[in-house]
């Protein structure tokens, strides 16, 4: 089974937002997306 390669992210502050990280490891395009990617459905406030 082939496995992914671990990316390191490098923060500034101790600690980040889950889609802040999102966005800092170009899994997400902008908060929109990163949203999207938490909560597909839109159900969440």
């Amino acid at each position: 089974m082939p496995t992914s390669p671990i990316r390191t992210v490098e923060i500034a502050d101790d600690m980040i937002r889950l889609g802040q990280f999102l966005k800092l490891a170009d899994l997400a395009e902008d908060g929109t997306h990163a949203r999207e990617l938490l909560d597909p459905q839109g159900t969440a406030q």
